[in-house]
């Protein structure tokens, strides 16, 4: 042929090396809004913190202890009322306020962890938890740089939004204490509301 494009043809394919290529649309579950789910261990609470092309699982579940965990990145089962100590929201009565649904379970977290006094006492329990070493100074560091970086990336990724992460995960931790005690609040994952579809601007952008 002589090289130009049939100004009839619809497009939405490329030759590459004479095959035809297609563009496949990529249909994934929607960022940044949690999911409610019963798992194989249990009610889970899923959310996918995204940031441009940064996406980051982030989860919430009880263990057989009936203590409230949160896993992100590479920090897994840190225990959220710990975490919510880390982020510097570290009066019981904040979070009791904050999270603003008493039960038993919700009791037990705030009990377990009455001790810890300040963030930086949260901050020394996550590095235990998670193996990091160093000096004390080293060790805090690198657990604020973590939590910066990768917990709920979307509300942001530096020291001020501390406090709006804090508050986020209380408004999390109030939804699960609720699902766990009413069995119809589960999310339908096939439901088009709770998909996004990503078409090849999107993907490429990526």
């Amino acid at each position: 042929t002589d090289g130009y494009m049939d100004p009839l043809d619809p497009g939405g394919y490329f030759i590459i090396n004479g095959n035809e290529r297609v563009m496949v649309m990529s249909e994934d579950l929607a960022a940044n809004q949690p999911f409610i789910d019963d798992g194989r261990q249990g009610l889970l609470l899923r959310l996918f913190s995204q940031r441009g092309a940064y996406r980051i699982p982030t989860s919430i579940m009880e263990t057989n202890e009936g203590i409230l965990e949160s896993t992100f990145s590479r920090l897994k089962n840190i225990p959220s009322v710990v975490l919510l100590k880390a982020l510097g929201m570290v009066k019981d009565a904040d979070i009791a306020r904050n999270v603003a649904y008493e039960n038993e379970c919700f009791i037990v977290n705030l009990y377990e962890y009455a001790s810890l006094q300040t963030a930086d006492d949260a901050l020394m329990v996550i590095a235990e938890k998670s193996g990091i070493q160093g000096t004390k100074k080293e060790i805090l560091d690198r657990v604020k740089q973590k939590i910066d970086a990768f917990f709920l990336p979307h509300i942001g990724t530096d020291k001020a939004a501390r406090s709006e992460k804090a508050l986020t995960l209380c408004r999390l931790l109030r939804l699960f204490l609720r699902s766990k005690e009413d069995e119809k609040i589960r999310t339908d994952k096939d439901h088009y509301a709770n998909k996004r579809v990503k078409l090849s601007g999107d993907l490429m952008a990526d």
